[in-house]
């Protein structure tokens, strides 16, 4: 901070600019500008050039900020904490913080499970496709087995209507050939299933 050049407002308070502020925090100047616009942060005092000035507690803030986007707190999130800052002991804020990273850390443990049980579920639906073996002449718009691309895990009802609508499918197609509509039937099916 001592390579900066500073200014000294009436109170001697340190001051910086926006270039300042960015090189000291991390975040550039056209992110700072939005935080502002957004309320997320304070807007700045200005100088008699009306250029932006920034305080330390500006710049604590934005250390803070950038600290809860890199581990991935929304902004909605952080935006209370931010603004208590003002006033806030530098325990309170810890104290608050530690709740917040705990929070995260929950909700990233609940990702991964959640993302651990679509990885089983790709992987099944992998094998499940790689074990199927289409009818190399058929074209899909008259395809007649749609059972190899339909997921068999699918939530609710729609897989029982899709399971359904594939066997009504099935019995069908000779019907359908002959009055020469099984194309506009088949994708009407599949656009219904999948």
């Amino acid at each position: 901070m001592q390579a900066c050049k500073k200014d000294r407002t009436a109170s001697d308070q340190v001051m910086f600019s926006i270039s300042q502020v960015a090189a000291l925090t991390g975040v550039n100047a056209k992110a700072i500008r939005y935080y502002e616009s957004t309320g997320v942060l304070p807007r700045p005092s200005r100088s008699d050039n009306h250029y932006r000035r920034y305080s330390l507690a500006d710049i604590n803030r934005l250390i803070l900020l950038r600290c809860l986007r890199l581990v991935g707190i929304p902004l909605h999130t952080a935006k209370p904490l931010l603004s208590d800052t003002s006033d806030a002991r530098c325990i309170d804020v810890n104290q608050k913080l530690l709740a917040l990273i705990h929070e995260r850390l929950i909700a990233i443990d609940q990702e991964l499970v959640a993302l651990q049980l679509l990885r089983t579920e790709l992987e099944s639906y992998l094998h499940r496709l790689s074990d199927c073996h289409p009818d190399e002449d058929e074209f899909f718009h008259s395809c007649h087995d749609m059972s190899c691309i339909a997921l068999q895990n699918e939530p609710g009802k729609e897989n029982a209507l899709c399971q359904s609508l594939f066997s009504t499918k099935r019995a069908i197609a000779p019907a359908a050939s002959a009055l020469a509509v099984a194309g506009a039937v088949g994708a009407a099916e599949t656009s219904a299933c999948c």
